[in-house]
């Protein structure tokens, strides 16, 4: 999935957005699916290539307490990378990462129409698993932040367009350095259901 295609999904829905009149549920339960194209940058990894971007999906479910205010669970997949080690004949690792998080989210509904802002911020339980040329399991703690904007088209039905950030902090003597931080950065397109 290229950022050009999730920007042309949004330019689609902005053009079809006159033609619905949703009412925002003010308090209700949801629950959700997306998918989306990740990056990750090298972390502890300088020196070795590496895949730039990957595709990452999810599931989240929450709660809506008032017009500005939810908490949410989140679990992300985000993405399978191959590093290669320095060198001519350099091995090849895998990164994968992955995270499970709770957050607070922030909305801000754009005066009567059925669009809104949101900002997000979490905290929770990071995973990351290396196979080939460095072997490493591990968990540890992550965080994650991000932005979005939010189509109700109908009150049970809400699209969703964000941009998130998650930031790993890795301790394990397997791999090459003992202890560095990895940041991912997600575009994604989620589909919700309020109940």
């Amino acid at each position: 999935m290229k950022i050009s295609s999730v920007l042309i999904a949004l330019a689609v829905a902005l053009s079809l957005s006159s033609t619905a009149n949703a009412e925002i549920k003010e308090k209700s339960g949801y629950v959700g699916a997306s998918i989306g194209y990740a990056g990750m940058d090298k972390g502890g990894f300088d020196g070795y290539g590496k895949d730039k971007n990957s595709t990452s999906y999810g599931i989240y479910g929450g709660y809506r307490f008032n017009k500005y205010f939810a908490l949410e669970g989140r679990y992300t997949s985000l993405g399978q990378y191959d590093l290669v080690e320095p060198g001519i004949n350099g091995a090849k690792t895998e990164a994968e990462y992955s995270a499970i998080t709770a957050n607070a989210i922030g909305l801000f509904p754009l005066g009567g129409s059925n669009w809104e802002l949101m900002g997000q911020i979490g905290l929770g339980n990071g995973r990351y698993k290396f196979s080939g040329g460095e072997n490493a399991n591990g968990r540890d703690v992550v965080y994650t932040i991000g932005v979005g904007a939010r189509w109700h088209i109908k009150p049970a039905f809400t699209v969703q367009l964000g941009l998130d950030g998650y930031k790993f902090h890795v301790n394990d003597d397997g791999l090459p350095e003992a202890k560095f931080s990895t940041n991912v950065g997600v575009v994604q397109l989620a589909g919700q259901w309020n109940f």
